[in-house]
């Protein structure tokens, strides 16, 4: 295979990182913690010439293996009440994983000014439902 001058790859890992529990909110929080997810990212850039160069971004965020964020409201049968916020399998955002596509190029027309372009495509984290209603205490509710 022939070697393309100006290709480069990158690949990353992020874990899981679970904050301590978070009293203030025992009677809110599922399990009252929060983690950010686990990520993992891959990348590659391609430099066309010495003045333009393009880009493309995955990333995939593992939001599902946390209570907090991925716990649905779950609801009994015979009482139409599920488990009550702030224990393990209490109501969380009912986040589901997420998937990030970024693609850019760049144009250095001269040795001081460059211009760029990008596009980022996300997936809903949201599922809707009865969740939906503690989406409003976060910043993440669009798509």
């Amino acid at each position: 295979a022939e070697k393309l001058p100006g290709l480069a790859f990158g690949l990353a890992f992020s874990p899981k990182t679970t904050m301590g529990q978070l009293r203030k909110f025992r009677g809110l929080l599922a399990d009252h913690r929060l983690a950010t997810p686990a990520k993992y990212r891959f990348g590659v850039a391609w430099e066309l010439t010495p003045c333009v160069a393009l880009a493309c971004d995955f990333e995939f965020l593992h939001y599902s293996k946390t209570h907090s964020w991925s716990n649905r409201f779950p609801k009994d049968s015979t009482t139409g009440i599920g488990a009550l916020f702030g224990t393990r399998d209490g109501p969380g955002f009912d986040w589901r994983d997420q998937c990030i596509v970024k693609a850019g190029a760049d144009w250095q027309f001269c040795p001081y000014w460059s211009v760029r372009a990008g596009y980022r495509f996300e997936s809903s984290l949201i599922r809707g439902g009865p969740s939906s209603a503690l989406n409003v205490l976060t910043f993440q509710t669009i798509q």
